[in-house]
């Protein structure tokens, strides 16, 4: 069975939704997933990349957007 991929349409899509007004953490975002985007994202990739945004400190995002992001890209995979 095939992992199901989040493509950098849907990405964007969710991204834009979830962090309307910011505009910095979008392009850090998009930034940090463009290479596991290329093929699609699957979900251990998200999993995995969320987790290491949300823990560093020097990073754009914050702890609860990390959280709300990983939340509503889960959702692209039926979670």
């Amino acid at each position: 069975m095939e992992d199901k991929r989040i493509n950098k349409d849907e990405f964007n899509k969710i991204l834009n939704q979830t962090l309307p007004y910011n505009a910095k953490d979008r392009e850090f975002l998009k930034k940090a997933f463009e290479k596991d985007l290329s093929g699609g994202l699957t979900e251990s990739e998200l999993k995995s990349k969320m987790g290491k945004i949300k823990y560093n400190t020097k990073d754009e995002v914050d702890s609860f957007e990390a959280d709300k992001l990983k939340n509503k890209l889960l959702g692209g995979f039926g979670k």
